[in-house]
């Protein structure tokens, strides 16, 4: 608002250094004509006092001689008044040189504002915009943080049922794992059983445990021997039942 009035100043300033640098054009104009005018009368009164200087006789030579004298102090007397003018002339001249180079400078000012104002709007827009881009990447964080706090309840809550489900899987295998056994057990001669559970030690009961858990998969090549004989006979058992019991109890669908 400041330089907005400062710039109506200058202005007003500059139109009233214009009007007056016009004035003072307008008055060496004429100061011109005049010194001009003065000029073509100090030539006519060379040219008759040069007519008068040639008559050298005559009547009249005093009266001319008079007319002259007379003439040659008006001669000085506008050669001092066109001095003055010219050196008032210089004065305007100076004076209207002073004034340009202060409009001038004032023009630059003005200049220098336009253009600082110009700046300053630039600034004001470039800030709103990065304002707006704030404001915009502040929604889109919080967009982002209320997904993934979307996200990781979702995934909480899936895991919770995965887990779940695992330890229902879990307990459906065991059962499962457990029917199977007692199917299979109640086949072998009780004699055959027990003789082939006293045969394992410690490490190979819990190897057969893991065996009849995981459904029965085939044992490594390094399990003992006595657990490789009880795949062998699950393996033929089951086999003879493949047409009459549940595909569950096959061995290629065991997983």
């Amino acid at each position: 608002m400041e330089r907005d009035q400062y710039a109506e100043n200058l202005k007003g300033e500059s139109a009233m250094w214009q009007q007056r640098v016009q004035q003072m054009a307008e008055q060496l104009h004429t100061l011109k004509e005049e010194k001009e005018h003065r000029e073509s009368q100090v030539q006519e009164l060379e040219t008759s006092l040069a007519e008068l200087r040639s008559q050298s006789d005559g009547e009249k030579l005093g009266a001319e001689r008079q007319d002259n004298e007379s003439l040659s102090h008006l001669n000085r007397e506008q050669e001092e008044r066109l001095l003055e003018l010219e050196r008032a002339a210089e004065r305007w001249s100076e004076q209207t040189e002073e004034r340009k180079q202060i409009l001038e400078s004032m023009q630059s000012d003005r200049t220098t504002i336009s253009r600082a104002l110009s700046q300053n709007r630039e600034l004001k827009e470039q800030l709103a915009e990065l304002q707006n881009g704030f404001v915009r990447l502040t929604n889109k964080n919080m967009e982002i943080t209320s997904a993934l706090q979307s996200e990781q309840h979702v995934k909480k809550e899936l895991a919770k049922k995965l887990g779940e489900l695992q330890e229902r899987l879990g307990e459906l295998k065991e059962d499962r794992a457990q029917g199977v056994v007692l199917k299979v057990l109640t086949n072998f001669k009780s004699s055959e059983i027990e003789q082939a559970v006293q045969s394992l030690d410690r490490n190979g009961i819990d190897l057969l445990m893991k065996y009849i858990y995981k459904g029965f998969e085939k044992p490594t090549e390094n399990s003992s021997a006595v657990l490789l004989q009880w795949h062998e006979k699950v393996c033929d058992y089951i086999a003879s039942l493949q047409a009459a019991i549940h595909p569950e109890f096959t061995l290629a669908g065991q997983t």
